[in-house]
């Protein structure tokens, strides 16, 4: 056996605090990178280069959460169920 297994709650938090490094990483990116000027002479205005960089990143933290939350819903449910019994 495992002796060195580490618990839900330590991998808990090293997740948590990984997604957390990620998701500074990706916004200061967004900051830092620059931005761009669009438009015609006229009407310019600046745009952050990184901004599909970052709606990606939001939709894949997104997915990510909702396939957690189905998952932990599955677990809950199927321990619930072998208790009854």
């Amino acid at each position: 056996m495992l002796k060195n297994k580490i618990s839900p709650e330590k991998l808990s938090s090293y997740t948590l605090y990984a997604l957390i490094g990620i998701t500074l990483f990706v916004f200061i990116l967004f900051y830092v990178a620059g931005s761009e000027t669009v438009g015609d002479i006229a009407d310019q205005t600046e745009a952050p280069v990184l901004t599909g960089t970052l709606i990606a990143f939001l939709f894949v933290m997104m997915g990510i959460a909702a396939v957690a939350v189905v998952a932990m819903l599955c677990r809950t449910l199927m321990l619930r169920k072998q208790n009854k019994q």
